[in-house]
């Protein structure tokens, strides 16, 4: 979903979206920020909750305090021209497609119009901020979409015949939601800019006195020890460099169902001391927030990296771990934040993790 800081700032004040309300109430804003060195609106998890904090406390960590979308040609009038961002990975280029082209739109969503559009308008736009696809024909494009789930591929399609000066020729269409085009530098930057935007989340964390842990875990299979030796120390190793964790935990060999707590009390034995920069198991883990003074945020990579077993995640809350957090960046371009006191409100939070209908690669790289 994307909601323009037009929109937002009209919501926050509960006003219909119009210009003239735009202007007033972005006035209001910059009054309330006159002695904390200006204030902006924000949201935290859900854009529709829109917040108002101090610009000081958003620059300092852009990943909690999320910015609105906003009109880049507005911008362009007054600055001068500045290249296009730069999408670098596939990743990024999946997260700008399925941004940019909806089958659909919730509410009334101001930042899109409806309109057909075909693989070839697709294509140029996605070249534009890209130079992945470069070599890629559209029907290339078009396969490779296809492959990677783009979500449009699931607005109806239909055939439209165009005449040219030669011949009559045959369109495939499809209607879809477009994201306007002054939209499309913010949302780009937006993405590009996220990996070190959640690393700074994380150093700000470590100031505040945080301990960052990781942990891994890998399925019994028939793969040599010396395999999965290698594949728990990539794991490992993209804990440390994504996530910047200060230790890592892994479970050597269980399911994602299995109870944490009876993990490596008995079962397959590996060495850890053939992983390297592993700090101990899931029993070491247990014994040290049964220990540690500190808050703890605790980092897995995807949901099955810590368990599908709901029921046990519901008992398994150590009061030490404060947040959690699941790296899914190599798979979705972006990470989630659960943070203690939500699941104590609400266990049923915790249904997300009873997700496992495939297998992503956890010691994948971005």
């Amino acid at each position: 979903m994307i909601i323009t800081r037009k929109e937002a700032v009209c919501m926050y004040f509960s006003q219909e979206c119009t210009d003239e309300n735009y202007e007033k109430f972005s006035k209001k804003i910059e009054d309330f920020g006159v002695d904390v060195g200006g204030m902006d609106i924000c949201y935290l998890e859900d854009p529709r909750k829109p917040v108002v904090v101090s610009l000081v406390r958003i620059l300092a960590d852009p990943y909690q305090y999320k910015r609105y979308i906003t009109n880049s040609l507005v911008s362009s009038t007054i600055e001068s021209v500045k290249e296009k961002p730069e999408l670098t990975t596939e990743l990024q280029v999946v997260k700008f497609i399925n941004y940019v082209y909806l089958p659909d739109v919730q509410l009334n969503e101001l930042a899109y119009k409806e309109m057909n559009i075909n693989m070839k308008d697709i294509f140029n736009t996605v070249n534009m901020y890209t130079d992945i696809m470069i070599n890629r024909s559209v029907q290339s494009f078009s396969t490779w979409c296809q492959k990677k789930g783009i979500l449009l591929f699931n607005a109806p399609m239909n055939r439209k015949r165009q005449k040219t000066s030669e011949k009559t020729s045959s369109v495939r269409l499809r209607r879809v939601y477009v994201l306007k085009q002054e939209y499309l530098d913010n949302l780009a930057e937006s993405i590009i800019n996220y990996i070190p935007e959640f690393q700074k989340h994380i150093n700000n964390l470590k100031e505040k006195g945080y301990s960052i842990v990781g942990y891994a875990r890998k399925s019994e299979g028939k793969e040599t020890d010396e395999t999965r030796y290698r594949l728990l120390e990539r794991m490992v190793d993209c804990l440390k460099s994504r996530s910047l964790v200060n230790m890592v935990f892994v479970s050597p060999c269980c399911s994602s169902s299995s109870p944490l707590t009876s993990r490596d009390l008995k079962g397959k034995s590996i060495a850890l001391e053939k992983i390297a920069g592993v700090h101990g198991n899931t029993q070491d883990l247990i014994n040290y927030l049964d220990t540690t003074d500190d808050n703890v945020c605790l980092v897995i990579v995807d949901y099955s990296g810590l368990s599908t077993n709901v029921n046990d995640l519901k008992q398994f809350q150590p009061q030490e771990v404060k947040k959690n957090i699941i790296d899914q960046l190599p798979f979705k371009h972006e990470t989630t934040v659960i943070n203690r006191e939500i699941i104590l409100e609400d266990p049923s939070v915790l249904s997300i993790f009873n997700c496992r209908t495939n297998t992503n690669q956890r010691s994948k790289d971005i």
